[in-house]
């Protein structure tokens, strides 16, 4: 078990200086529930790409759908990527087209925040962190929260592995409650927000 613990340390620490060794900016966190993550700060060249890809949506609804579609059709999920500490690079994604529930998550809530700033429109993004059972896996989604009351809820994971399957993709949900009373509708237990 000793040793285990120092490999992990020792994984954690040679990305977080691959990282840095790469130019990227970090910004490393420990969560509540005791998880790691990191974003790479977000470039001029990561704003222009999503305004070549999202800029003609008019509104939060289509930009949401236009997210969902892109990733359907572009990314798939990496069962071989070990979710010990969690480091989103946007380019990354789109280059390797591979990734996890908190990839995904982290995407859509880079998408819709630079979409939001330009278009002058109040909105937060969450990154949902939730947990099922003690036997489940933890799970990252997003919920989009607008300033009248309204929050969507998205997950692009579960769109990619439906659409995978060939079933309906679920597209966005609206609910008015807070987040938490919405997770434990469907027996989730929030861990935190980013």
């Amino acid at each position: 078990m000793r040793i285990l613990k120092h490999l992990l340390t020792v994984s954690v620490c040679l990305a977080l200086i691959a990282s840095f060794c790469m130019g990227f900016v970090c910004i490393s966190t420990q969560n509540n529930a005791g998880g790691h993550s990191s974003f790479t700060a977000i470039s001029e060249r990561d704003r222009q790409w999503i305004c070549d890809h999202f800029g003609e949506c008019d509104s939060i609804e289509c930009l949401l759908l236009c997210v969902e579609e892109y990733a359907v059709q572009n990314f798939r999920y990496d069962i071989r990527k070990i979710p010990l500490f969690q480091h989103f690079d946007f380019h990354d994604l789109i280059d390797s087209k591979k990734g996890i529930c908190f990839d995904f998550a982290a995407w859509v809530k880079t998408c819709c925040l630079v979409w939001a700033e330009r278009n002058d429109i109040a909105l937060k993004v969450y990154v949902v962190d939730v947990e099922y059972d003690f036997f489940k896996p933890r799970h990252s989604y997003n919920v989009v929260a607008l300033s009248d009351g309204r929050c969507f809820y998205i997950d692009t994971t579960n769109s990619i592995n439906e659409a995978q399957k060939n079933n309906p993709v679920p597209g966005y949900e609206v609910f008015y409650e807070s987040i938490d009373d919405y997770a434990a509708r469907y027996g989730e237990k929030v861990l935190f927000l980013r």
